[in-house]
């Protein structure tokens, strides 16, 4: 009888102890899935308000209005390069031509004589002179010159004092003038001659000029 007394208590205890071992065990795991769920939820909480802004997030006119009035003015000439004027020569006259008065004479030998194919290609008015040791150039002459000269021969040409706008370039150091100013412009020749003794070889081109005022 006390056998069985002591196994009913002995029972009785187990079980009160299982029941609370259940309970126990009930609330760890609400309070684990409490713990999980707040877990859980605080990572979307953090994402709405803490999160970086997308990339692909439109920027308003109002958020971009500082950057575009803040930037500095680029002008359309910017890479444009800056060119100077042009450069004066030493007279400061920007014009590469100049008005002079021409007068003077030089030696040549006559390589031909011809028409100049303008006025008609019959009458012989044109003549291709050389210089002592020289390039030939050819130019206008009257008929009456013309009828003086020889092919082959050398001979003193006069050229009377005239006006003629040339290049500055055609300008020699000094007071003389370039050949191709008169080759160029056709300058008048007056008269020819035989030359002199002293008027062969390279002391053959004494045409001077002054400026126009």
């Amino acid at each position: 009888m006390k056998n069985k007394i002591l196994s009913a208590l002995l029972l009785s205890a187990v079980l009160l102890c299982t029941g609370c071992a259940g309970q126990t065990g009930s609330s760890s795991a609400d309070e684990t899935s409490a713990a999980a769920g707040q877990t859980d939820t605080a990572p979307e909480t953090a994402s709405l308000t803490d999160a970086p802004e997308s990339a692909d997030t439109p920027v308003t006119d109002a958020e971009a209005l500082p950057i575009l009035t803040d930037a500095p003015a680029v002008s359309e000439d910017a890479e444009k390069p800056v060119t100077d004027p042009p450069a004066q020569d030493d007279n400061g006259e920007a014009s590469p031509f100049e008005s002079v008065m021409i007068e003077g004479q030089f030696t040549a030998t006559v390589r031909a004589k011809m028409p100049d194919y303008v006025s008609d290609e019959e009458t012989v008015q044109a003549a291709v002179l050389q210089l002592f040791q020289d390039i030939p150039f050819f130019i206008r002459l009257t008929p009456e010159i013309c009828d003086q000269i020889e092919v082959g021969e050398t001979y003193v040409f006069h050229i009377p004092q005239q006006e003629l706008t040339t290049e500055k370039t055609n300008l020699f150091d000094g007071n003389l003038l370039s050949p191709d100013a008169v080759i160029r412009s056709y300058a008048t020749i007056d008269s020819v001659r035989a030359p002199q003794e002293n008027e062969y070889g390279l002391d053959t081109w004494n045409v001077t000029y002054q400026p126009v005022s």
